[in-house]
């Protein structure tokens, strides 16, 4: 598995972001989530948007490299479903 630079990984959390943030409004009108996990959830995404955001404005064109050591693995195709494998990278 490859690794991910932190511009990756602060660009996927954005996109994340948007996504939840229908899915949040969705749910909780179906009563599926409440308002309080929504918004506390959604807090902490914020959260690591802006210790990302920091960390992109202090290492500049550093941030590019590969950096971040992938963490969970996903496992492709199986007969279940995806596997989640948490450990560092092999």
């Amino acid at each position: 598995m490859s690794k991910r630079s932190i511009a990756e990984a602060h660009s996927e959390l954005e996109r994340e972001l948007k996504v939840r943030e229908k899915c949040f409004v969705d749910w909780v009108a179906r009563g599926k989530m409440s308002r309080t996990e929504a918004v506390d959830r959604f807090e902490r995404l914020e959260s690591a948007l802006y210790l990302l955001t920091q960390m992109l404005n202090q290492l500049g064109d550093a941030a590019e490299e590969p950096t971040i050591q992938p963490m969970i693995h996903l496992n492709w195709p199986t007969t279940t479903g995806v596997q989640i494998r948490q450990g560092g990278a092999s």
